[in-house]
């Protein structure tokens, strides 16, 4: 049977275990750190609430429930608290981490990319002439076609109003070719070569 006394309470405490989901505990762990708060505080208030809540409803039938169903009912009152909780705030959660994963991921790309055209001897080169050169290469002799129709990346970013690295990622996602342009499988050093779709 539970007591209920008005006598000055003993600031004491006590360890608590029940049950809870795996995926359940870690999410409320987390968003307890996401609010700069700890699982026992929060459980601790969480219990306060609950037990204010139900303080006007207490019964004399509750009063004289078993500790073995005390204890059930308190591990199903604290899931059923904490799923509340959770679902009150999943999707501000939710948003938040999707938001920051993003963040993380276009800059990784991002830096890649820079570090790629950075450390490319090739990119110091001039770009490709607009036009026949007068005098034919004296390595190999490629077609005209390929002199004026084949672009590196950041010289497509120019004409495309884009950055070098955003055409590589276009490319990748296959969105290049919706603009028209697509690989042309050649290679400038280790520049990828883009010719328009024919």
């Amino acid at each position: 049977m539970v007591e209920r006394s008005n006598k000055q309470e003993v600031n004491e405490t006590t360890l608590a275990s029940f049950k809870i989901s795996q995926e359940l505990w870690q999410r409320f762990q987390a968003r307890c750190i996401e609010q700069d708060s700890t699982t026992p505080k929060v459980l601790n208030q969480l219990i306060i609430n609950y037990l204010e809540q139900t303080d006007k409803n207490y019964t004399e039938k509750n009063s004289q429930l078993s500790p073995m169903n005390l204890e059930e009912i308190l591990t199903q009152k604290l899931e059923e608290i904490v799923e509340d909780y959770l679902q009150k705030n999943l999707e501000h959660y939710l948003s938040h981490q999707v938001e920051n994963r993003l963040d993380q991921l276009i800059e990784k790309v991002f830096e890649r990319h820079l570090k790629f055209n950075i450390s490319d001897p090739v990119r110091s080169e001039p770009s490709a002439p607009t036009s026949p050169p007068e005098q034919p290469q004296p390595t190999r002799s490629p077609r005209k076609n390929d002199i004026l129709t084949l672009k590196t990346a950041k010289e497509l970013g120019e004409i495309l109003g884009v950055s070098a690295p955003y055409i590589t990622t276009l490319n990748r996602i296959g969105e290049l070719q919706q603009r028209g342009w697509e690989d042309s499988g050649k290679r400038r050093g280790k520049t990828i070569l883009y010719k328009p779709i024919d």
